[in-house]
Formats: C-alpha cells, structure tokens, sequence
C-alpha cells in the first residue's frame, strides 16, 4: 500500500526484501462503541445513511489497515463515515472505548477482549469464514456486504541482499521447526490462524 499511497518511501518492497513466508493471518472486525444505534453490519449501513452527519471512524493514520478498509466498505456500501485519523491502531482502538469515536474496522486479536467484555460491539467479521472465538458473528457476506474479505498477514522477509545459504537455511528452519509446531499451537490464542 505504501508504494501507492505515500509520495516518498525509501524502498521497493518487491526488489528489496525476498519473502521468506507467512506464518499468521488475522480477520479483521467491524466494531462499534456500544451506544452505537446498531447491532449488525446491516444496521450500521442504515444509520450511517439516515444520519445529518457523518458517523466517525477511528483509525490507526491514512493509508493503514485501519483505514483502507473502511473506505472501500463506504465504496461499497455508500454508508456515511467520517474519518477521525489516530497516531497508530492502539490510540485509534482507545478513542473508539472512550466513545471519541463511533465505529472501526480493527484486527479481532486486538478487540476480541472488548466484545467479550461488552466494550465494543462486534458487527461482523470482514473475512470468509466466521471465528472460533465469535462463532455467532457473521461475516460481512454473511451480513449482505460481498468484497469484504479481508484479514492481515504477518510473515518474515530478509533484505534481498542477504540471498544465498541464509535465505534457503531460513526457509528450510522456517518450514519444518516454526510453522508446524509453535504456530499451530499458540497463534490461535491471540485469533491467528497458521
């Protein structure tokens, strides 16, 4: 997103970094500050169009997993959002507790203790199957919104510089120690999947 979104970034993903691979992914959650007039997706639609001013969202800066997201769900749905721009995810996610702002579209690991506490309202999960750890929230297709399959990615790259027997070592260690043992068991703990 960088590449296409900031006017000056030092690096070229593809030519500089060799992706060594992906061990996590993580659905992403629309979440609403609990005096939030809706309980779904659907129903956050209806009031972001029926309001005389737009509803906030919370997000991590311009150009982020926070914001992007949210953007193409107004593409979308043509829902009414205005966009309230944090200094990271953390101070985007605290403001949405306080009520600064209304709604967000923010990683399940990083909400899932507030909706189970009653903090934040879980609308719907913006990926292609439901969670293990919300079993009863419905994804965003499921919701009537299609194209919201999203979900971040954590992985590992190595400067391309760094080629050769480190790169092929790394791959190697990375396919048949890390991702079949420690992944598998502990990702899901923090609503990632391997």
């Amino acid at each position: 997103i960088a590449a296409n979104y900031y006017r000056q970034v030092l690096y070229d993903a593809t030519r500089d970094f060799d992706a060594i691979g992906q061990f996590a992914t993580a659905p992403l959650v629309f979440v609403a500050y609990p005096a939030v007039k809706a309980g779904s997706l659907k129903q956050l639609i209806e009031l972001a169009k029926q309001q005389n001013s737009p509803l906030t969202y919370a997000s991590g800066g311009e150009g982020g997993i926070n914001h992007v997201p949210m953007e193409m769900f107004k593409s979308i749905t043509g829902a009414r959002l205005l966009h309230v721009p944090y200094k990271g995810a953390g101070p985007a996610l605290t403001a949405l507790l306080a009520g600064e702002s209304r709604v967000m579209i923010a990683t399940l690991g990083s909400s899932v203790s507030y909706i189970q506490a009653g903090r934040l309202k879980a609308l719907a999960l913006a990926g292609a199957k439901r969670s293990a750890l919300l079993p009863s929230l419905q994804t965003a297709t499921e919701s009537g919104v299609g194209g919201m399959l999203l979900r971040t990615g954590t992985g590992c790259w190595l400067r391309t510089a760094r080629r050769g027997r480190l790169l092929k070592s790394s791959i190697r260690n990375w396919r048949l120690q890390l991702l079949p043992t420690t992944c598998a068991r502990v990702l899901p703990r923090w609503a990632l999947s391997p």
